[in-house]
């Protein structure tokens, strides 16, 4: 060997030294082909499971979401409130499952919607609403109607909504949003149009 290159040589080995060798990093230095084979491979396998994954355009939602809403004619929102909102909540909020309790209180009118956790059954949420509502009737007053149990579901709520109006009759007004009802329905991104 030359000096020049004795020289060198324990210039790097000095520089060396101060620094910790990192056993990965130099493991995939060595074995660079067997890095970029396995990097290679992970990629496509990954390419493969994307295309193979199943996707829908509109995927059910299963959120147990229930609404009570009671009927109680001619009376101001304040009293709906105190004699029949309240009284449905307090029962409601005793069911551990609920994720959120919201309401409503108009004149005459009445709602409570449960939002349940996602981990419940709709109809086991369901079976409990009724057994709430069922003890908090006696409590309701005597000219409220019975409280109604609703389901939402959300598979069913419209993406768009079309309204026509204009300076046609309605029958007019009918023909036409049939003829685009059945050009929505030639649409391949369309899956129902009522």
């Amino acid at each position: 060997m030359t000096e020049n290159q004795d020289i060198q040589t324990e210039r790097q080995s000095r520089r060396i030294e101060g620094f910790k060798e990192f056993a990965a990093t130099s493991f995939a230095v060595e074995h660079r082909t067997s890095i970029l084979a396995l990097l290679a491979i992970i990629a496509i396998m990954g390419s493969i499971a994307y295309r193979t994954t199943p996707k829908e355009s509109f995927p059910e939602l299963a959120v147990p979401v229930l609404a009570i809403n009671t009927v109680y004619p001619g009376v101001s929102p304040a009293d709906v409130e105190s004699q029949v909102t309240r009284i449905i909540e307090e029962d409601l909020a005793t069911i551990s499952d609920i994720k959120e309790l919201t309401s409503t209180s108009v004149e005459g009118y009445s709602s409570v919607v449960a939002e349940f956790d996602t981990s419940i059954d709709l109809n086991e949420a369901l079976q409990k609403v009724r057994e709430k509502v069922d003890l908090a009737k006696p409590d309701l007053p005597q000219d409220a109607e019975e409280p109604s149990i609703l389901e939402f579901n959300f598979s069913e709520i419209p993406v768009l909504q079309v309204n026509l109006s204009g300076d046609y009759g309605l029958v007019r007004l009918k023909e036409i949003a049939e003829e685009l009802q059945e050009r929505l329905e030639t649409l391949s991104a369309v899956l129902r149009a009522d």
